[in-house]
């Protein structure tokens, strides 16, 4: 069983073409990936695109304008889908781990296909992540 992480993408990117490490600026996205490399090898930590799909941090691609939160139920069950099939040719949906480093938006479809998996940003809102990425990640150096 291998640990797969997932992290949501932000509004806040670079105004060129990047990797998707670097094209997301927000702090919590800065964080969310120092945490995540706490839980899993770097190979392991992929990036939930509104866009794009699955994105490997080191996959590059052009800044671009599209949020989840403005998609509606069906648009949200076809990149739920697109994304399902990316999970499946990197990862076995039926005995991998998943952990989610993100809102319900991205999660929500997506949960009916897998097995195994953890929501540890459930119930927290996206002005705390920063707090909570930091908080574990004190904990680790303890």
């Amino acid at each position: 069983m291998k640990t797969i992480v997932l992290l949501m993408c932000g509004k806040n990117k670079l105004s060129h073409k990047a990797k998707a490490k670097d094209l997301y600026t927000s702090p919590r996205f800065q964080k969310s990936i120092e945490y995540a490399k706490t839980l899993t090898d770097y190979s392991n930590i992929y990036v939930l695109s509104a866009k794009h799909g699955l994105l490997g941090l080191e996959q590059e691609i052009d800044p671009y304008d599209k949020s989840i939160y403005e998609m509606s139920v069906q648009e949200k069950k076809a990149w739920a889908s697109m994304v399902i099939k990316s999970l499946s040719n990197i990862s076995n949906l039926k005995k991998d781990k998943y952990i989610f480093l993100t809102d319900d938006d991205y999660s929500e479809y997506l949960l009916p296909f897998l097995v195994y998996y953890e929501l540890p940003l459930k119930g927290i809102l996206q002005d705390e992540h920063i707090n909570f990425f930091n908080k574990l990640l004190s904990l680790e150096d303890s």
